[in-house]
């Protein structure tokens, strides 16, 4: 590379490729170093001190009065000068003597869900106090040079037959969000003073990186990194939790030189991304490499003797030979395939658009709900619903909902749904939706042949009180067992809806909520439910619980249903001997507050974990709990980077997801939502927890799995005060999806 830049470290913490902290001198010293004092050129050693031979700032330097490090100063480009301040609007330009007013013809990238969820890039623009702001008229140009950010991205990972987008902090436009930041009048003279003020004036998010544009004339460039060549998805660089922003800075004289083939920018990002770490293969030990050409190559000093590998049009795109830190398909047992591949990286996007985009219209919450006995409305083995064969691959069926099994024929908006799926020929999928809308892209059951497979829908309906159900492949049996309806706005009937935290009120292998150990076969118990959990001791008509059954001694199911009704012909849960499956139950309640559940055959313990609870229409809450029905939209899939991470969730780890705000959910007035939560590519048996963000983690669990397994669940959870919910992984590594079917008012 023809020059580049300065790179910080934050080193002295308990992780690979740091060193124990020491403190800080308390003055500096002179300071010898390869480039010689350039002002011209950004070479500057103000506020820095030699970081000796030993210690955190080895054969580096270390920034006064903190415990950041950096390798120093790079030079700028040929014929920059970095004391030239660059007019408006300012773009790329070759030499010193003025700026070229041709904008590049890269696209803006892409805007993914709502713009601000996960991890993403944060474009800033700052400026000293003493300088004036010039924020209104730079915004485009900041704009198009993060553009060109992007390109490189684009470029380098078509290279290896993959796409990255980076993934910027966006608005409702889909337009790059560009930040308006002044600092003191000093705040810009070196890096660790605008690193201070930055994080000063609350620039610490752990998911994001700050790409600054600064207006002052003092670097070329210089960016923060972390030295962590491990690859796994809790990289120092990848939003680690024990990690604030990153902050990549780049002064106004090196602003947009894409044109010339340097696009200063793109490499201070990929510094923050975990780019180049000093293991790989042609690194420098100054967080370069020595394989020209290449956007983070160059002769910085270091003694590496570059060699020009690649030809100079690879300049301003990353990795030459995709073999030191970025690639999208890395060859097994490649140095990327084992080390840290800054591809990889979740404030990096695998796919193009924006499929989940933000809501830009909310129609009102009105639904009521009113819980029934549950009822069987749909069995395509014997022809109840009007069906007598199973449904086939790529094959839809519409089933008549209002009218039957206790549902009205008018006044309906959606239906609660146990829909379970039985003898499937192949592993596939089912997708129940309105009657005449397209079929989403999203899923409610995933099994493999052979299984029997359950899941509890809420199901908006068409005018006329239909719904489609969708089998993907093969051929499977479906039955329905519907449990409640939700009214639409021609009528007040039934009750409203209280989101809690979850919370667990039975648990049979502890005595939770029964003394009288695993549930026997052919056998019920009665489970107290009002005043339990959250749950109001009256004025409660039914109860959402995650029902679990653990350790089974045999093939069985599962029934919950009103204490005081005789056990009706429906399922909630179905699994085989050993298993350990979960299904969302939304479950009328039976005389004393009470619900049975009943176990078919052998023994098996039983878990509550109680969500919310409807009013049986005596309380008088009309502005609250009123339900939204949907057709489902997916705002979660870690396999491509919707809703804002591209990796799997990993052991312990926690992961924030924004649901107000998308896929029809207004940004405001939600206290809860309707998710099917899926996980699907699991390498160990685990268990997921959804619930509210800025809580902490409930006891209570939605999803268990095994190694391999696709399981789904519907979850009604609880938003936190963000509109945002937390999704806890408990061992080993899986993908996770989120399709969201409603939500309810606050």
């Amino acid at each position: 590379m023809r020059r580049l830049l300065a790179v910080v470290g934050i080193l002295g913490m308990g992780a690979s490729g740091f060193v124990a902290a020491g403190s800080s001198p308390a003055t500096a010293t002179s300071v010898a170093h390869r480039f010689a004092e350039s002002p011209s050129r950004g070479i500057t050693y103000n506020g820095l001190h030699d970081g000796g031979t030993t210690g955190r700032c080895a054969d580096a330097f270390e920034i006064d009065n903190t415990s950041r490090c950096t390798h120093g100063p790079d030079p700028a480009p040929a014929n920059i000068d970095v004391r030239y301040k660059r007019g408006t609007p300012v773009l790329a330009a070759d030499t010193a003597g003025g700026a070229t007013t041709a904008q590049s013809a890269n696209p803006a990238p892409p805007c993914y869900t709502d713009g601000q969820s996960g991890d993403r890039v944060q474009a800033i623009y700052a400026h000293p106090a003493n300088v004036s702001d010039r924020y209104s008229s730079l915004v485009p140009s900041i704009r198009q040079w993060a553009a060109d950010v992007d390109a490189v991205f684009m470029r380098s990972a078509a290279e290896t037959g993959g796409i990255r987008h980076v993934r910027f902090v966006t608005d409702s436009n889909c337009q790059i969000t560009v930040l308006d930041v002044q600092l003191s009048n000093t705040g810009a003279d070196n890096m660790g003073n605008t690193v201070q003020e930055l994080q000063n004036q609350g620039y610490t998010r752990s998911d994001r990186k700050y790409l600054v544009w600064m207006d002052a004339n003092v670097y070329c460039g210089i960016a923060q990194v972390y030295s962590d060549d491990t690859a796994l998805p809790t990289n120092l660089s990848n939003g680690a939790s024990s990690v604030s922003g990153e902050i990549a800075r780049v002064d106004n004289g090196c602003w947009g030189l894409n044109s010339s083939n340097q696009s200063i920018e793109a490499h201070e990002l990929m510094h923050t991304l975990g780019g180049v770490q000093t293991s790989a293969p042609h690194s420098t030990k100054y967080s370069h490499c020595w394989d020209e050409s290449d956007r983070m190559c160059y002769d910085d000093g270091s003694g590496a003797v570059m060699q020009q590998i690649c030809p100079t049009s690879h300049e301003n795109t990353f990795d030459c030979n995709h073999d030191d830190y970025f690639s999208t398909n890395p060859p097994l047992g490649s140095y990327l395939s084992i080390h840290w591949n800054t591809a990889s990286s979740s404030f990096l996007e695998a796919t193009d658009g924006s499929p989940a985009p933000a809501t830009t219209a909310s129609i009102p919450a009105t639904s009521r709900y009113t819980s029934i006995t549950p009822a069987r409305i749909l069995d395509t083995r014997n022809g109840t619903g009007g069906f007598s064969q199973p449904i086939a691959g790529g094959q839809s069926i519409t089933v008549q909902v209002t009218g039957n099994g206790g549902v009205p024929t008018t006044g309906v908006s959606a239906v609660a749904l146990n829909v379970t799926a039985v003898n499937p020929t192949a592993a596939g999928y089912l997708t129940v939706y309105p009657t005449g809308t397209a079929t989403p892209t999203a899923s409610n059951l995933n099994f493999t042949p052979g299984q029997i497979v359950p899941n509890m829908v809420v199901a908006k309906l068409s005018t006329n009180g239909q719904v489609d159900v969708f089998n993907a492949t093969g051929s499977v049996d479906v039955i329905f067992d519907v449990a409640g309806w939700y009214s639409d706005a021609s009528t007040s009937t039934g009750g409203t809806y209280g989101s809690l935290p979850p919370a667990r009120i039975l648990d049979t292998r502890n005595g939770t909520g029964s003394s009288g150990g695993a549930v026997p076969g052919g056998s019920a118990i009665s489970v107290q439910v009002t005043g339990q959990g959250g749950v109001p001791a009256s004025g409660v008509g039914a109860v959402v619980l995650n029902v679990t059954a653990v350790n089974p001694t045999a093939g069985s199911y599962l029934t919950v249903y009103p204490t005081g009704s005789p056990v009706p012909t429906a399922s909630n849960l179905n699994f085989g001997p050993g298993e350990t499956v979960p299904n969302m139950v939304v479950a009328k309640i039976g005389s004393g507050g009470k619900v049975n559940v009943y176990n078919a055959l052998g023994t098996t313990d039983v878990l509550f974990d109680v969500a919310g609870w409807y009013a049986d229409g005596s309380l008088s809450s009309p502005a609250t709990g009123l339900y939204g029905p949907l057709s489902p939209v997916r705002i979660l899939d870690t396999r491509n980077g919707l809703g804002g991470y591209s990796h799997e969730v990993g052991p312990g780890q926690n992961v924030s997801v924004q649901a107000a705000g998308v896929g029809g959910v207004p940004s405001t007035g939600v206290s809860a939502v309707v998710l099917n939560v899926t996980v699907t590519n699991p390498d160990s048996g685990s268990y997921l927890t959804v619930y509210p963000t800025g809580s902490s983690l409930p006891t209570a669990s939605n999803l268990n799995f095994m190694p391999g397994q696709t399981v789904p669940n519907l979850v009604v959870v609880k938003v936190g005060s963000n509109g945002q919910l937390n999704v806890y992984n408990a061992v080993g590594n899986t993908d996770v999806i989120f399709d969201v079917t409603g939500w309810y008012s606050t």
